[in-house]
């Protein structure tokens, strides 16, 4: 196994012929914790709610001036909301605790397969199909930038090719010195006759 980074490893299977990279998404553990530790917290804001919305009359005595229709609608409303972003955390918490990005090249295919544990689908790609490996890091600070790069968030993907017409990213939150190295060693072994 060599390694380009903390992040990513691959492997040359020559017996075999093929090569795979495995790209981890895992953070410091002090990040991780405090995933943990708001997904606990939301969850928990989520049960009151529920709990309200399933007790009428503890909202009747906290606020009389609704009537029970009223705060029904605004607790589901509110509730969707809840849901959503309860949804949201999850999914980045389970991606950074189990999550990765799998990608094996064959004499003829790269299988690209983004997973949390065993979950995830694989996707083929034919080598002779795959176009202009770039790399997809702006340069710019912008709300949204820094937002899609911090550790609460998936990401976006840092390198991308064209096949046949669509552009695929692979790399999520890659930083740029690793994004040039794994775009490099990638379009070496692309090039290589496994």
């Amino acid at each position: 196994m060599k390694w380009i980074s903390n992040r990513i490893s691959f492997k040359d299977h020559k017996q075999e012929g093929y090569t795979t990279f495995i790209i981890s998404p895992k953070v410091e553990r002090w990040k991780e914790s405090l995933l943990l530790g708001w997904l606990i917290i939301w969850t928990l804001i989520g049960g009151v709610l529920i709990y309200l919305l399933l007790n009428q009359e503890v909202l009747t005595e906290i606020n009389p001036n609704y009537t029970d229709k009223e705060r029904k609608l605004y607790l589901i409303i509110f509730l969707s909301f809840w849901l959503f972003f309860e949804y949201k955390i999850a999914r980045v918490f389970l991606w950074r605790k189990m999550g990765f990005e799998y990608i094996k090249l064959t004499k003829d295919e790269l299988v690209l397969k983004k997973a949390i544990g065993k979950y995830g689908k694989a996707e083929s790609f034919l080598k002779q199909n795959i176009k202009d490996l770039e790399i997809g890091i702006k340069k710019d600070n912008g709300f949204a930038q820094v937002m899609t790069g911090a550790f609460w968030d998936v990401g976006q993907e840092t390198i991308f090719f064209s096949y046949l017409n669509k552009r695929i990213g692979i790399g999520r939150q890659l930083s740029l010195s690793e994004a040039k190295q794994l775009k490099s060693t990638l379009q070496g072994k692309l090039k290589q006759k496994l």
